[in-house]
């Protein structure tokens, strides 16, 4: 085989091998924690939203169980890219009967809670509003190779 087209196999091939298919070829790791507000369990059916910082767009999320835990999952996996992210909580919403959120509804409710931030009467949630945006959140995670725990403690 001459020499050019084994080194385009070659290149193809390590293309191909990403790890993820999403083309980030370094170190991953898996994250998990539990989310308090002020030492309690977070309400079940919370979501925990991690969106990376710089770079290519990665974002991962995972549902809070009656305990305050959850498991993140990046494009059906548990291995996310070691990045550094920005963390939201999301309170839960009343129309998920089956605890998870489809993308429509976690950005259905991004808007109805950033509408409750700039309305003058504010819903009762359990954790400040403030935990539900990326802006404003303030929570940030560097995920490293292997396993990772990201505990948060949420203030009403």
């Amino acid at each position: 085989m001459p020499r050019h087209l084994l080194v385009l196999l070659s290149v193809v091939v390590l293309m191909g091998c990403s790890r993820g298919g999403d083309g980030f070829t370094g170190d991953r790791g898996t994250v998990s924690g539990k989310v308090t507000v002020k030492g309690a369990p977070a309400p079940e059916g919370s979501h925990v939203v991690f969106q990376s910082k710089e770079g290519t767009n990665y974002s991962a999320s995972g549902t809070v169980n009656a305990s305050g835990e959850y498991s993140l999952l990046y494009n059906g996996k548990t291995e996310l890219p070691a990045v550094t992210y920005t963390a939201t909580v999301l309170p839960p919403t009343t129309n998920s009967s089956s605890g998870t959120m489809t993308t429509e509804q976690m950005t259905t409710n991004v808007g109805d809670m950033t509408k409750a931030i700039k309305s003058k009467t504010k819903p009762k949630l359990p954790f400040a509003a403030s935990y539900s945006s990326a802006l404003t959140s303030g929570l940030e995670f560097p995920v490293k190779k292997g396993p990772n725990k990201a505990d948060f403690d949420l203030t009403p």
